[in-house]
């Protein structure tokens, strides 16, 4: 048997029914030899230091830092004990590793998907030897060459080091950091972090300089004149702090009946169509146009992807590769069936499609992460 470990229900879903595992189960799929599991979401975190023993972290304490990191299960917000979801999970992926000879880590194609598969490969101590299914998209056709194109586990350890290498790092700030604040301060809900930190810093520098903002005076001249019966405005570029030096030269030029024309430039500017739309890119038109935030257009997008109709979107990139531009003529086809799109996808026919955004070097990563593909999000 084989275990195949998804990030998400609906992946796991995908995938088992691609492989023939069909039958299921309270948690997981099974069928043709592969018995098919998902996360939901990182169930396992990093303890807290009450977990290490630690009931009371004082000025000298800090900063605390463990000889070893250790992994519990989910902890609820409100109560912080243990998500009762999150236990039922894990004991069903530990089950389902037990029975198996081998392990497809199926996870999501970044770095957090390899830290949430390598978490609880660990958690376990499991040995089983494991493979990495890295695909971009959920389409059947990906799926299936993804899954006779296994990688080997080792090409990844670098980018799954370097996202556990983040976790702690986030960790001993958070931990270390709120706390301090918390006994200088004695208010005993400062929190501090990695990122909300620098983020409120940027927030609070931008109301200081509006709220300590002076507004100076300039003045600036303009001139309208008018030929053939056409009027025509100009605008000098240099802005005067001075107001009787604007006067003395505004004077001069309204004694001024005629002007001449010394030089006029023409331009003709030809500027390329947006590049495809990475997640940040997104979250930025998502929030001026319909007022999402950056939240909710990512549970949007992600949402999108389970259902195939968007490319893996937790990306920076902004490119797709050749391969998947030769695709969008098939995905043209398709789209002509719906009346609504008949008309433009014809116009689009019948014209050599922009290459802009295609470039299949500038869709991996390649800075010590192997097969770390950057793929952009296509435009709706």
């Amino acid at each position: 048997m084989i275990a195949i470990l998804a990030g998400k229900a609906s992946a796991g879903r995908d995938i088992a029914r691609i492989v023939g595992a069909n039958k299921k189960h309270d948690g997981y799929m099974s069928g043709n030899g592969y018995l098919v599991t998902w996360t939901s979401g990182f169930l396992l975190t990093l303890a807290s230091p009450e977990d290490y023993g630690i009931t009371h972290i004082g000025t000298d304490d800090i900063p605390f830092i463990p000889e070893k990191f250790i992994l519990v299960p989910r902890r609820n917000k409100s109560n912080k004990q243990p998500d009762s979801n999150a236990v039922r999970q894990l004991r069903i992926i530990k089950n389902v590793i037990k029975r198996c000879r081998s392990i497809i880590a199926a996870t999501e194609p970044d770095e957090d998907g390899g830290l949430l598969f390598r978490n609880i490969y660990h958690y376990f101590r499991c040995r089983k030897p494991f493979k990495r299914l890295w695909i971009n998209s959920l389409t059947d056709e990906d799926i299936q060459k993804g899954l006779i194109r296994l990688q080997d586990s080792k090409a990844f350890d670098n980018l799954y080091l370097a996202a556990y290498a983040r976790a702690q790092a986030d960790w001993m700030i958070a931990t270390n950091a709120s706390r301090a604040l918390c006994i200088t301060s004695g208010i005993g809900n400062d929190s501090l972090g990695r990122l909300h930190t620098p983020v409120l810093a940027i927030i609070c520098k931008r109301y200081f300089e509006h709220i300590h903002f002076v507004a100076k005076p300039y003045w600036q001249l303009k001139l309208q004149v008018e030929k053939g019966g056409t009027p025509l405005f100009f605008t000098c570029n240099e802005q005067f702090s001075d107001r009787t030096t604007a006067e003395r030269i505004y004077y001069k030029l309204k004694a001024i009946t005629n002007v001449t024309v010394n030089k006029v430039e023409h331009k003709e500017l030809k500027e390329e169509p947006p590049l495809l739309y990475n997640l940040t890119e997104l979250q930025k038109d998502a929030n001026i146009r319909f007022g999402y935030t950056a939240d909710e257009t990512l549970e949007i997008a992600q949402q999108l992807y389970e259902k195939k109709l968007i490319t893996y979107p937790k990306t920076s990139g902004r490119y797709i590769s050749n391969k998947q531009f030769k695709s969008i003529t098939g995905l043209l086809d398709t789209l002509l069936s719906h009346s609504q799109f008949a008309a433009s996808i014809i116009r689009l026919k019948q014209i050599n499609l922009n290459s802009h955004c295609v470039n299949s070097r500038k869709t991996k990563k390649t800075s010590g992460y192997p097969y770390h593909r950057q793929e952009g999000c296509c435009h709706g």
